[in-house]
């Protein structure tokens, strides 16, 4: 990942808890966590 992508990474969380809201679904942390299969997020961020 680039270092200017921070922005990225949050809005993918945001959407992915937004989407979870919307069909009520309850959020999974192990989805968002650095190491989750939904997208690549570095440990050190």
């Amino acid at each position: 990942m680039a270092k200017n992508d921070m922005e990225v990474i949050m809005y993918k969380i945001l959407r992915y808890l937004y989407e979870c809201m919307k069909t009520g679904k309850t959020p999974d942390l192990a989805d968002i966590m650095w190491n989750c299969k939904m997208f690549d997020i570095p440990k050190a961020y």
